[in-house]
Order: structure tokens, then C-alpha cells, then sequence
């Protein structure tokens, strides 16, 4: 398939390139690594992201040809669309045809709803970024320091710094590679994860207050209500990594944190070993990874909890 993705972005001129809304390391990655691509091919790209760029990844650089309203945009030959299992991920307002163009999915969750009229799927990359460097490679696009740090961030982040069970020979190749290319890994990882406003670290301590374990002691939680978030003058992309500390808890197989939205509750959830919580967020209407996954709920609170943590636990039986 990759073969295929090759063929579109050599036969056309001018790229939409964009990635799920509130976008994680691996979409921010891929979305400003393909837009350099382009860039270096001497493509036209523009940038999308509905919910703009966490300030957690600004090191990276904001794009001029960044947008978060296409309203204004021409037509697209074609719509790159990374690290996205569901369209309706990609925010209410992303074009339809004969805006958008041909839609070419890059992907590589084990769930996924089928869209897109050119999909390239693959489960066992570490991340999109993984496949971000096929692709670069097959094109002969290397030795670019920016495309490399957009691709280590995106590989980094998914990979929970090569520590998820997702990192294999393959991510790690590819970031041997992308160093050759003149990213500094420490610059990197102060960057991604030592670089907090002090702000954040408030916050870490208020969320980490509410923690609550399971009777067997396989399952922590976590709550963000949105007032603590208010109080730090912080948005949700701050809670990134926070849920780790509940799920490296010794004993704990599964770890969920609950953050407020406008509308209800998002469960992230976060699991060790062989215990697929994909499964459970696809219950009800999420998805993701077998160790990392997500959905949404629109209920109070404290049904929410007690049913995630009576799934939960039911998964963490007998183990």
C-alpha cells in the first residue's frame, strides 16, 4: 500500500496534512514532519489542525502554513491523514470532496472505522511516525534535521520514551537513523518531558490526590475535573503522561483517567502486559492500542467511575 501513498504524493501538487483533534506527540509529529516533507519535495502543504498545536510541542516550531479554518483554503489534489482510526476525530468542520481531494489514511491502530479512499494501515509500527520515515525513505528524503525531530518526537512520545511494550527493532532503527540526521536526543527528551511551566506540576499533584485503586489492586484512577485545569490556566494537553504514575503503581494492571470536557468525561486508559483495554474503550464507541486506548462518556461522573471500574476489573480477573 505504502506503494500506492508514493504514487499520490509524486503525481500531485498541493497537500492537506493533518491528524486526529487535541493531538498527541505521534500526530503533532507527523503532521509538521510530512508538511517539511512536502516542503522539501517542493509540494504545496497546509497544515490542519482543528484544535491547533499543545504548547507541550511548540519546540517544534508553528508553521506558517499552519491553519485551524479551511474555510478560505482551495481545493486539495489530496488529503494526507495521519494517526486518525475514526473521521470523526478530524473535528466538524473537515472538508468533504472536491475540497479534500483524494483522502489517503495513514494509520496504525488495531481498531479502526474504514474511511478514506486510500488507506494504509499497519498495527505493528510503534507509531505514525514510524511509517512518516517509510515514507521519507522511500521518497529518498533524508539527512533533514527538522523532518528528524518531528519524526523522534512522534516515535518518542508513542513509545512512551522506548519504554511501551509497542517499541520494537523497527522504532528503534528508525531513531538511530533520524539521529544521523542531527537530532540531539537529550535536546529531545528535555524538550518533551522537562520543560513543564510550574503550573503543570501544581496540577500533577492536584489530579494525583483523587487516585483511587480497586478492591483486588489491579486498577488505579484518576479524575481532571475541569476546574483544576481553570485554576492553573492550563488546557487538557497538560494531562498528557499523567495517567503513567497511576499505572506504575506496583500491582496495577490497568490505569484510567477520567478528564472533564464540556459535554462529559474522556476516558483515557492505560494498560500493562497482555491486557487489551482497545476492547473496552470499543464498548463504548473508543478505541486505540492494546495498551492505550480511549473513548468518551457523557454521564455523571460517579457511574462512569463505578462502571469503568467494574470493567476493569472483570479484565484484570484471574491474571
Amino acid at each position: 500500500m505504502i506503494s500506492k501513498v508514493i504514487e499520490v504524493i509524486k503525481n500531485n501538487k498541493r497537500f492537506l496534512v493533518t491528524s486526529h483533534r487535541n493531538p498527541d506527540g505521534d500526530a503533532v509529529g507527523c503532521l509538521i514532519g510530512c508538511g517539511r516533507l512536502l516542503e522539501l519535495m517542493g509540494k504545496e502543504a497546509v497544515l490542519y489542525s482543528y484544535s491547533g498545536i499543545p504548547e507541550l510541542f511548540g519546540f517544534l516550531g508553528r508553521p506558517n502554513t499552519l491553519v485551524e479554518d479551511l474555510d478560505k483554503e482551495p481545493s486539495f489534489d489530496a488529503s494526507l491523514v495521519f494517526d486518525t482510526a475514526d473521521p470523526s476525530l478530524l473535528g466538524p468542520h473537515f472538508p468533504e470532496k472536491p475540497q479534500a481531494g483524494l483522502r489517503v489514511i495513514i494509520d496504525h491502530h488495531l481498531r479502526f472505522k474504514e474511511y478514506g479512499d486510500l488507506v494504509w494501515r499497519d498495527p505493528d509500527a510503534a507509531a505514525a511516525g514510524v511509517m512518516l520515515y517509510r515514507l521519507a525513505s522511500a521518497l529518498g528524503i533524508k539527512n533533514d534535521r527538522l523532518l528528524g525531530e518531528a519524526i523522534w518526537c512522534a516515535i518518542y512520545t508513542d513509545t512512551g520514551g522506548f519504554r511501551y511494550s509497542s517499541t520494537n527493532a523497527e522504532s528503534l532503527h528508525t531513531a538511530g537513523e533520524v539521529l544521523s540526521w542531527g537530532v540531539d536526543p537529550w535536546k529531545m527528551a528535555i524538550s518533551i518531558y522537562e520543560n513543564n511551566p510550574a503550573g503543570r506540576i501544581r496540577l500533577l499533584a492536584k489530579v494525583l490526590s483523587s487516585l483511587e485503586i480497586s478492591q483486588n489492586g489491579k486498577v488505579a484512577m484518576i479524575i481532571a475535573p475541569k476546574k483544576l485545569l481553570i485554576e492553573e490556566s492550563l488546557d487538557h494537553s497538560m494531562l498528557d503522561t499523567f495517567i503513567n504514575h497511576a499505572r506504575g503503581i506496583k500491582g496495577v494492571e490497568i490505569a484510567i483517567q477520567l478528564s472533564e470536557r464540556d459535554n462529559g468525561w474522556k476516558a483515557s486508559m492505560r494498560s500493562k502486559g497482555n491486557i487489551d483495554v482497545s476492547e473496552l474503550a470499543s464498548r463504548h464507541g473508543g478505541g486505540g492500542h492494546k495498551n492505550a486506548a480511549g473513548c468518551f462518556f457523557k454521564g455523571p461522573l460517579e457511574k462512569t467511575k463505578a462502571l469503568l471500574m467494574k470493567e476493569s476489573e472483570k479484565l484484570t480477573e484471574n491474571r
